[in-house]
């Protein structure tokens, strides 16, 4: 038997590069959420048939209708939807108001998404507060919980298999998590989706946790319970989650690193099932008294985008593309801010959905090659630590629930990235046996911290023309050299003036004005068309790798008239050497 573990201790001096190194992280998380609300913000079109998370927040709602001792949303559906013969389709489905990706069933709405949060956080704060809690805030606590499980995780590893690491080089490992698990992606673009994650994601980690401080110890049955307790959280806020009980297992196995990696039944494991079973059996009953059956969460009925009875989620056919999409895919890179750019995808197999922000962190952040330093371990008993099987199995797992799915998304590269980040992390303490190996773990782990800050930026919406306020003047700077450079070599920058001719044109026809081609198929579009007031309507269209639009509205129609119109363009989706830079004016 193992002896306990002992709690993680590090001394004022020794843990001052990990404290910095967290305050860091946390403070990175924050400005994320920062910029995120100073964004600039596209307008509702009037007859907005989606409600968005600016104006009801689907855990929001739910946490209101728990406190009412209901099941269903704190929203009543409008009578066209209920009467609608099939609601689930969007051809068929009535132009009215609704909560997008809500689950309609029997006249009210449901949430498909995990109902821990609203449990968690939500119901709790508008019982302090009497308001919503603003899924962009919560979605910070979360993510910030995550981080700091995963990095109380790292440290108590850390303590018992490598207690001679120095302080900076466990500290560049913890700004190697803060980037490379994919958390801040969740900040930068805080919707109910990234809420689900996030608070499985902080529920996981710290179940890890509190699985490592139980094994095989004894007396330590409370960490077990609660260890499957918290893994039971995770599968309430996303049931992907639930991955993660097999690598608890390991570690609740107390699997000698020197002799056997096999699953045994400890006391501890019977007490994480115990209890984790419990809140598991509590959201079967929970989707049985909503939907008649324990495994229906509600997707059948949700109201998206698309039709999700007749969608195929799972095939082997996306393992390619996906593979491709999340693992190796590089980044296309440029002389303007933000620099990085996913690639487009140029083709994909039958039924596959959107590629929306994902890119391959093995070829765009090398820091989590050193993973490979400890998943070898497993092959050499002599050295295994026992850790290593454990993160193998973690995203083994986690990465082939998500390759076979049809939709590809970086808060999904999460649920694997964190597996991989923490196996990198500790590989780290492996590699770095010299100094000069020491300072590439430094090199590597903030270059991965700017390449996932700098693809966050790429990625603030809805406006894809300009950037947040925070960022502008930013954004300007950074883009002088580029600027500079351009100069000297004759090409000039905008703004433009487009000699307009639309004396055959009417209100309602829309007419390309400005068309500049980018690589990998994208383009960047300036057309003008009309407004619901009336009046004419400028829009920037963007197509490509990374899709969008945003508008400018005049109050009179220019329809029938000529003139010139003069016009600056982002440099926010920089395309070639035509580019127009500034803001639409």
């Amino acid at each position: 038997m193992l002896p306990a573990p002992a709690p993680t201790r590090f001394g004022l001096r020794s843990g001052l590069p990990e404290g910095l190194a967290v305050a860091a992280v946390l403070a990175g998380f924050f400005l994320a959420t920062l910029i995120w609300q100073q964004r600039p913000r596209a307008a509702e079109p009037p007859g907005s048939i989606i409600v968005t998370t600016e104006h009801a927040e689907i855990y929001g709602l739910l946490a209101r209708g728990f406190l009412r001792g209901q099941l269903d949303l704190d929203l009543v559906p409008d009578p066209a939807l209920t009467a609608a013969a099939n609601p689930y389709d969007p051809a068929l489905r009535p132009k009215v108001w609704y909560p997008h990706d809500a689950s309609l069933f029997n006249g009210k709405f449901y949430a498909y998404f995990g109902p821990a949060p609203a449990v968690l956080a939500y119901a709790p704060w508008r019982v302090l507060t009497g308001h919503d809690l603003p899924t962009a805030w919560a979605v910070l606590g979360f993510a910030t919980l995550a981080f700091l499980g995963m990095v109380t995780f790292f440290r108590a590893v850390t303590a018992e298999a490598y207690p001679n690491a120095s302080a900076g080089l466990r500290a560049a490992a913890i700004i190697g998590l803060g980037s490379t698990s994919l958390i801040l992606p969740l900040v930068r673009r805080p919707a109910v989706y990234e809420a689900a994650i996030a608070a499985g994601a902080a529920a996981m980690l710290w179940g890890l946790y509190l699985a490592w401080r139980g094994r095989e110890s004894p007396g330590q049955i409370r960490w077990g319970a609660g260890c499957g307790a918290l893994l039971g959280l995770a599968i309430a806020s996303r049931p992907t989650f639930g991955l993660a009980a097999l690598p608890a297992w390991i570690i609740l196995s107390g699997s000698d690193s020197r002799a056997r990696l096999g699953l045994r039944w400890t006391r501890s494991v019977t007490a994480a099932a115990i209890s984790g079973g419990a809140i598991v059996g509590l959201l079967l009953a929970y989707n049985h008294a909503r939907f008649g059956s324990p495994l229906e969460f509600g997707q059948k009925y949700q109201l998206a985008s698309l039709n999700e009875n007749t969608v195929q989620h799972f095939g082997l056919r996306f393992v390619p593309t996906q593979a491709w999409l999340y693992l190796l895919s590089p980044l296309n890179w440029s002389g303007f801010f933000p620099f990085a750019e996913v690639t487009a995808l140029s083709s994909k197999p039958s039924g596959f959905g959107s590629h929306e922000l994902s890119f391959g962190i093995l070829t765009n952040l090398p820091f989590l090659v050193l993973a490979a330093w400890t998943f070898t371990q497993i092959t050499r008993p002599s050295t295994r630590k026992p850790i290593a099987a454990p993160l193998l199995v973690g995203f083994i797992a986690a990465l082939g629930t998500m390759l076979p799915y049809y939709y590809s998304a970086i808060r999904y590269q999460t649920e694997f990235a964190l597996w991989l980040s923490l196996a990198a992390a500790f590989g780290a303490l492996e590699f770095a046996g010299s100094r000069p190996r020491r300072i590439l773990v430094w090199a590597l782990a903030v270059a991965a911290a700017a390449v996932v800050a700098l693809v966050c930026v790429r990625a603030y919406e809805p406006d894809p023309t300009r950037f947040p306020s925070l960022l502008d003047p930013l954004a300007r700077y950074l883009n002088w050299p580029a600027k500079a450079w351009r100069k000297t070599q004759g090409l000039t920058a905008g703004p433009v003036v487009i000699d307009l001719d639309l004396s055959q044109s009417t209100t309602n026809q829309e007419k390309y004005l400005l068309r500049v081609e980018g690589p990998a198929g994208d383009s960047e579009s300036l057309l003008i068309g009309s407004n619901a007031a009336g009046g004419s309507r400028l829009i920037v269209r963007r197509e490509g790798s990374a899709r969008g639009e945003a508008h400018v509205d005049l109050p009179a129609p220019l329809a029938g008239r000529t003139g010139t119109l003069t016009v600056n363009l982002s440099s926010l989706y920089p395309l070639n050497e035509s580019e127009l830079e500034g803001h639409l004016d």
